[in-house]
């Protein structure tokens, strides 16, 4: 996987310019997501910034959208039925699964999918909503100085290229 996949999900998303929901966002996530894949032991950093990239990408509007995980994660479906994401259907449900639910609330004990939503929330920031200890899934997470670190993550200038070099480096 390489940072070519960026573009082709950009032009093929709903919203990539959304001041709050865009690839702005995305790319905070992923900054987020890298972090912490760094620490989560069984985390699986290829998904998490697989759900950084994908997990916003076909919200209808900045407000009420509920169905903008499911709808993403049937995007992510899409993309390795065209054989452009190469997951096995394990890897895929779990990506779907994290973004099918990323919005509700929920925390997991799973190390990927907890590293995802995670990742999402620490930059409710950009939202002016606190991140909430008790709502992040994983002990790297809820570190006091990291939630309070991850509010300047929505406003730095990220590559896509950076970004998916990072993530490559954790491969094994």
């Amino acid at each position: 996987m390489d940072s070519a996949l960026a573009p082709l999900v950009v032009a093929r998303s709903t919203r990539p310019g959304s001041p709050d929901h865009g690839q702005q966002h995305w790319k905070a996530v992923a900054w987020a997501g890298l972090g912490l894949a760094r620490q989560v032991d069984g985390c699986d950093a290829e998904l998490v910034l697989l759900f950084a990239l994908l997990h916003d990408t076909q919200r209808f509007n900045e407000s009420r959208d509920p169905e903008h995980g499911l709808r993403a994660a049937l995007f992510a479906q899409e993309l390795r039925a065209e054989g452009v994401l190469a997951l096995d259907d394990e890897r895929l449900d779990v990506l779907a699964d994290a973004c099918t639910r990323h919005d509700q609330g929920f925390v997991s004990d799973d190390p990927t999918t907890g590293a995802c939503w995670d990742a999402d929330r620490l930059n409710l920031w950009r939202v002016g909503i606190t991140p909430e200890a008790r709502l992040l899934s994983t002990p790297p997470a809820r570190q006091r100085e990291l939630i309070a670190d991850a509010r300047s993550f929505h406003g730095l200038a990220y590559t896509w290229d950076d970004l998916f070099d990072g993530f490559a480096q954790l491969a094994p």
